[in-house]
């Protein structure tokens, strides 16, 4: 009974296996995964080929990942579990992210990096703070930095020279990938909305309810609230990073629930769009 892995869950009906083949999916997403490979590989090598590859930026990103089978889940939904909302962004422009020379000896660098997060790596030792008379991170270091997708925009008007609109709700990374800031701090918080996310509670209705979800999270806690339901979900991912423990409903984390939906909802609120600038006092 896949719905006793997710007691009192009110999103999703529990499939029986004869109705859903999930290795067929897991199969398809490892194969799709493949392509994405091959033609990226071909798009650089047209670009080398017609010498173009240092006079453009290549991002690779994604809008989502896939349950995959984690938690008993498959596809994706109302949902914000790790394999879901943390996808890569990887940014490459050769030639136009310094790389700053190698410090003298091990004693110089100094490991800064969360080694409690699931892709740390070695790398990651030499992305940590350095010396502040030096550049804080080689080239091709990897972050653990939290970032949104609507950093993106802001980055790229700043790569093409262009200026950013005040109203661009984005933070533009330009900072990081020229080792002018930390390579380990971009955000205090990131956040994921899903509008019209869970299905009906009426049998045969087609529409979704028009039900709404958000997730905030820092760099230790995720809370994630689906408005207009009790139920929640609120994880310490220092101690728990697979997310098998909720602590919503734990007495014990009442004030830390509390604190973290409040700043959900300050959050929430500035994230409006403020629509045209004002050009004349009230």
């Amino acid at each position: 009974d896949t719905q006793a892995l997710i007691p009192g869950d009110f999103q999703n009906e529990s499939r029986p296996p004869e109705e859903f083949n999930a290795r067929d999916v897991i199969a398809a997403y490892y194969a799709v995964i493949e392509l994405i490979d091959d033609n990226i590989g071909r798009l650089l090598a047209a670009l080398e080929e017609t010498g173009q590859r240092e006079n453009t930026v290549i991002i690779f990103t994604s809008d989502h990942g896939d349950m995959l089978g984690d938690h008993g889940l498959l596809l994706k939904g109302c949902r914000f579990y790790e394999g879901l909302v943390r996808v890569p962004l990887i940014i490459s422009w050769p030639g136009h992210f310094p790389a700053p020379e190698e410090p003298e000896s091990e004693e110089n660098v100094e490991d800064n990096g969360s080694s409690d997060e699931e892709e740390h790596t070695a790398e990651d030792a030499q992305a940590g703070a350095q010396e502040e008379s030096s550049p804080p991170h080689p080239a091709g270091f990897i972050s653990d930095a939290l970032v949104e997708l609507v950093d993106i925009a802001p980055t790229l008007l700043e790569l093409a020279g262009q200026p950013v609109p005040l109203r661009m709700q984005g933070k533009s990374l330009l900072p990081i990938l020229r080792g002018e800031s930390p390579p380990d701090h971009h955000r205090d918080f990131v956040r994921c909305e899903f509008y019209r996310a869970l299905n009906p509670d009426v049998p045969g209705r087609v529409q979704y309810e028009g039900s709404y979800a958000t997730m905030y999270r820092d760099t230790r806690h995720k809370i994630v609230v689906y408005h207009g339901h009790e139920q929640g979900e609120l994880y310490d991912l220092e101690n728990d990073p697979g997310e098998f423990e909720n602590l919503w409903n734990d007495p014990s984390h009442a004030g830390l629930r509390f604190d973290l939906v409040r700043r959900n909802f300050d959050a929430l609120a500035f994230s409006v769009d403020p629509g045209p600038p004002q050009v004349t006092p009230f």
